[in-house]
């Protein structure tokens, strides 16, 4: 590894964030898990290569008919459950 020297304004080195992580609001996956946290756990699926999977949504254990639902996209996984709880 290679350390370079910075000159000039100190602040000009630091990183930037971009803009969706200043956002001052929730993503759509914290809506969905807030609209849905009485009866449904959201998560995204880890594959084995550490990769992101599919947007899950699986009924909380107390719930009593049980139902997995999964999709590519959050927006999808928020179709089903509207469908699933309609």
């Amino acid at each position: 590894m290679t350390l370079r020297s910075f000159t000039g304004n100190p602040a000009a080195r630091e990183p930037k964030m971009n803009d969706a992580d200043e956002a001052p609001y929730p993503s759509k996956a914290e809506v969905l898990q807030a609209e849905y946290a009485h009866e449904w756990d959201i998560w995204r699926e880890v594959r084995p290569n550490g990769r992101h999977g599919d947007w899950v949504a699986e009924t909380l254990p107390d719930v009593p008919d049980h139902q997995l639902l999964r999709a590519k996209t959050i927006d999808g996984l928020a179709a089903q459950l509207r469908e699933a709880t309609s």
